[in-house]
Parts: C-alpha cells; sequence; structure tokens
C-alpha cells in the first residue's frame, strides 16, 4: 500500500513539475482522493509482562452459572454460585493449593453445598502460559492441554463487557486434575462415580488480571455415565 501511494505522488510529481527552462501551462490536477479508512482489528487485552509471577496466594473469585442463556447450562442445575480461592502452596509439587466452594440448586435434589480442595499447576499462574499460548497456538502441561482459539468478547451476568479475551480450549486432563476434582462434586445425582466421566472439556475466556485465574467466562462440558452435562459460569466483579 505504502509503495503504491509513492509511485502514484511520483507519477503527480512528473505532471505537474515543469520541463527544464519550459513553462508549464497545465492546470494542477486535483489531489488524489483520501484512501478509505482501514476496518479495526480486534484488539487483545494487554499481554502480561514476562516476569515472576507474583504468588496468588489469598486471591479469591466468585463466579455464578449461567441458567438463563438458553443452553449453556444442563436443564438439572436450575441456580449456582462457585468461588474459588487459592489458600497456600503445596511444597511437595508448586501447585497452588486452591479451595473451590459451590452452592447449587439441583432439580430433584434440591439445594446441593460443597467444598473442595484441589491442586492448580504453577504453570498456569505464570506470565509464560499466556504468551507461548498465544504464540504457538497450543500449551501442554502434565495436568491438561491448552489450545488458543482466538480472540472474543464477553459480557457477563453482572453487566459488565470484558473486550478482547483469550479464548482458551482446555482438554486431554489427565488425574489428577482440577476440573475432574470438580466435576466429581456435581455427579452424585448421576448414579455413576468419577471413573465414569468422560469427554470432559472447557472453553475459558481469559482476561489478564481477573483473579486466581483470569477466567471471564467458564463453560464446562462433560459426560457422566449415559448423560451428557454443561455447565456456564460468569465471573463476578462485585
Amino acid at each position: 500500500m505504502k509503495s503504491k501511494a509513492l509511485v502514484t505522488l511520483f507519477a503527480l510529481g512528473l505532471v505537474l513539475t515543469p520541463g527544464c527552462g519550459s513553462k508549464s501551462s497545465s492546470t494542477p490536477a486535483p489531489a488524489p482522493a483520501p484512501a478509505p479508512a482501514p476496518t479495526p482489528t480486534p484488539t487483545p487485552a494487554p499481554m502480561p509482562t514476562p516476569a515472576p509471577a507474583p504468588s496468588p496466594v489469598g486471591q479469591a473469585a466468585s463466579y455464578e452459572v449461567d441458567t438463563k442463556t438458553p443452553g449453556r447450562t444442563s436443564s438439572a442445575v436450575q441456580d449456582g454460585t462457585v468461588t474459588v480461592k487459592v489458600t497456600g502452596q503445596d511444597a511437595s509439587n508448586g501447585a497452588y493449593v486452591t479451595q473451590i466452594t459451590y452452592s447449587l440448586d439441583v432439580t430433584l435434589l434440591g439445594h446441593q453445598q460443597g467444598s473442595q480442595n484441589v491442586d492448580i499447576p504453577a504453570d498456569f499462574y505464570g506470565s509464560q502460559f499466556l504468551s507461548q499460548l498465544v504464540a504457538n497456538g497450543s500449551y501442554s502441561t502434565s495436568y491438561f492441554t491448552a489450545t488458543y482459539e482466538g480472540l472474543a468478547n464477553a459480557t457477563t451476568l453482572d453487566g459488565h463487557t470484558y473486550t478482547g479475551c483469550y479464548k482458551v480450549l482446555l482438554n486431554n486432563f489427565q488425574a489428577p486434575s482440577t476440573l475432574q476434582a470438580m466435576t466429581d462434586s456435581f455427579v452424585g445425582f448421576t448414579g455413576g462415580g468419577a471413573s465414569s466421566i468422560s469427554n470432559l472439556q472447557a472453553t475459558v475466556l481469559i482476561q489478564p488480571g481477573i483473579p486466581v485465574l483470569g477466567a471471564v467466562t467458564i463453560d464446562l462440558s462433560f459426560s457422566a455415565g449415559t448423560q451428557a452435562f454443561k455447565v456456564g459460569a460468569d465471573y463476578l466483579s462485585n
């Protein structure tokens, strides 16, 4: 585009510049019309500066289960909230101990609540995780595989809009894993146990600066026995 503009200006200069020792009697040509403005491209959220990640211990984030958007959450879950809080670090493997507390209203079972501690790999908190994921397209740990799927915007249930989120697919979970531990708490009413869980994956919209996992939205899907389940949840900023 720049070279084409330079050629145009150069040619225009030849037309308007008088020849050596002669007079120009031509009327100056009108200036070319300005080129149309380019279509703006999505702007990603600022990438964290590569540096030793601060300890997430003490961070907490709350999520509301989305039962309003059709098809996002299985009808068995009528309402619910989930809170995650980093309570410490496991000295044996460096993973961060995270307490997951949930409160759900489930069809036929009524109100269900509980709390469970799980280990989240330290890799997930490092600044290199997101930068390498975006640069390479995928990132593998001993617990799961992450695949970068581009940028997306999200408007959460509390009315906040987050632009330029990094859309990430998490799958290939290996025991023990965070999401497997979480789903253990939800499958009691299926008649199966943790061993019956399959096809476990999560789509997460990540924005640096959100506490704990950086997740603005989490959409979890899995099968338990012969039944398929989906749970979608949004970050609560207040």
